[in-house]
């Protein structure tokens, strides 16, 4: 199924890669261990329009790392000449075969596109006829493989598929590029060109006394193995006594070790049964303390009631003399107001009085004599 297309990119067309290449590709690169290789993948456009890839090769890497691999760019450049060699070499009605694809390696890191795989994958892209380019990923050591069509979905990989189907044509010119890549490997060397991976036609070219890179990888792989596990027996068989010796004055040193842990755990024990008695005295105070903070509030609740009484009758009482206050000062206001009333009723009997001496004398004749130092008044009749 082709994705759509989407703007300034062409579409996504369907990727399919055979289990013959993933198995030979997780073959030869397994004994690398953790060291990344990356390699080109050769096939053809199906009448499905679906990328197909058949063969490959891996060639030299110029730099190789746990997580990131280089090869050189002519390598792209010698495939596609040896793919125009082939079809031009086999006429046929059937599609050319060309570079259709990238494959790589992430040794037990699991299968996606980093980021640096997605640019390379994007610029790959960019340089083929239509954006028709694969990117192949196999994890050798977990078994673990990824077919991306796209590199717009890194963590979304396909999965191999059995086996293809070609015309005798096709295949001829399949035939022809791997003879054209072998010349190229006896030229360069199996240095620059270690592996080749015919795809399905392994086992009929191994008949026709064709080189297999996988296999020879794969024996390869094992003989470093049994090398491996002899050296290993060989260590253990000279490194055995002192081993032993070593051994036994580990295991002196454990049963010290063991003992003084068992002392310290006697002493520490002893330190938590006195921590625990502390704590459990801690609790009984904090027990007594919160009994006495019950007793506390609740004198104090009953204070605070008592207050709350004593701010009524006080409110009660200044209300009550507020009234009297009242009262006195109503009360004060009439007596002054009558003494001011009486005041003013003497001051008005007083200018009376006056008023009537003052006519009375005007109605008298005063005679005065003299007597020595005395003055007698007489009342005229």
């Amino acid at each position: 199924m082709i994705s759509k297309q989407r703007k300034g990119l062409g579409p996504d067309y369907p990727a399919v890669c055979p289990d013959h290449i993933i198995e030979q590709a997780a073959a030869f690169t397994a004994p690398r261990g953790r060291l990344e290789m990356g390699g080109v993948l050769i096939g053809h456009v199906d009448e499905n329009g679906a990328n197909v890839t058949v063969t490959g090769f891996f060639p030299e890497q110029i730099e190789e790392t746990p997580g990131y691999c280089m090869f050189d760019g002519k390598w792209m450049a010698i495939a596609a000449a040896a793919c125009d060699y082939a079809n031009s070499t086999v006429e046929s009605k059937g599609p050319p075969i060309r570079v259709i694809g990238w494959i790589h390696t992430h040794p037990d890191i699991g299968i996606f596109l980093s980021g640096i795989d997605v640019k390379t994958f994007h610029e790959l892209r960019n340089q083929c006829p239509e954006r028709r380019f694969v990117a192949v990923v196999v994890d050798p050591l977990r078994n673990e493989h990824g077919v991306f069509n796209t590199e717009r979905q890194p963590n979304r990989p396909h999965h191999s598929v059995p086996s293809i189907e070609m015309s005798d044509e096709l295949a001829q010119r399949y035939d022809v590029f791997l003879d054209r890549m072998r010349t190229v490997q006896t030229l360069h060397g199996t240095t620059a060109l270690p592996c080749i991976l015919p795809g399905s036609f392994r086992y009929k070219r191994l008949i026709a006394g064709d080189r297999d890179d996988v296999g020879l990888s794969e024996k390869q792989g094992l003989f470093t193995i049994k090398k491996a596990q002899f050296d290993l027996k060989e260590e253990i068989r000279i490194l055995g006594p002192k081993l032993q010796t070593d051994l036994k004055k580990a295991m002196s040193k454990i049963s010290l070790d063991v003992q003084d842990q068992k002392n310290t755990g006697k002493h520490l024990e002893i330190q938590i049964n006195n921590q625990k008695k502390r704590i459990q005295d801690l609790e009984n105070l904090v027990n007594q303390v919160n009994a006495e903070n019950a007793k506390l509030t609740s004198i104090l609740d009953n204070l605070n009631g008592k207050i709350t009484q004593i701010q009524r009758l006080l409110e009660d009482t200044d209300s009550s003399n507020t009234k009297r206050f009242d009262t006195v000062r109503e009360s004060n206001a009439d007596v002054i107001k009558r003494l001011d009333d009486h005041e003013l009723m003497v001051r008005r009997r007083f200018a009376k009085m006056e008023e009537t001496s003052e006519k009375i004398l005007a109605q008298r004749t005063i005679i005065r004599s003299r007597h020595g130092t005395r003055m007698r008044l007489r009342r005229r009749r």
